[in-house]
């Protein structure tokens, strides 16, 4: 399969930029947003142990996350099947063996920055133009002897 990736970093200015796929300034609304989605992502249930990583789409999962700290350390998350309810995916933090059971909607925001990382937009700044229209005198009644 071919790697897609979208990745965005925070400078010290605290400016999001896009560095994968092309790298641009980022939409820093959307880039806080999904950062903080990130950052909140929790689970609602664990497998311990399971026998079979394959049976939760984790032996080849479909996605993996990852955050690089400040201090250099990277957090990965590895995102497997749904859950046969559609509420939740699998998935695995790197290093472990719980599997969790994290809420769809928090991950597939995440999902679709793949397709549609938070690039910047300028929006146009509307011009205004003068118009001048000449006066037209209005009629007046005259009187007649």
């Amino acid at each position: 399969a071919r790697y897609r990736g979208t990745a965005f970093s925070h400078d010290a200015q605290g400016l999001w930029t896009i560095t994968l796929p092309k790298a641009s300034q980022a939409d820093q609304y959307m880039a806080t947003s999904q950062a903080a989605q990130f950052a909140q992502l929790s689970y609602t249930s664990t497998i311990e142990n399971p026998a079979d990583l394959s049976a939760f789409g984790l032996a080849k999962p479909a996605y993996k996350l990852q955050v690089t700290l400040t201090d250099g350390r990277q957090l990965t998350v590895f995102i497997g099947d749904l859950a046969p309810t559609g509420s939740g995916y699998y998935a695995l933090r790197e290093g472990e063996t719980t599997v969790l059971m994290v809420n769809r909607y928090a991950v597939d925001p995440l999902i679709q920055l793949l397709d549609a990382p938070p690039y910047f937009i300028p929006t146009a700044t509307p011009t205004v133009t003068p118009t001048v229209a000449a006066a037209t005198p209005a009629p007046s009644a005259t009187s007649t002897p």
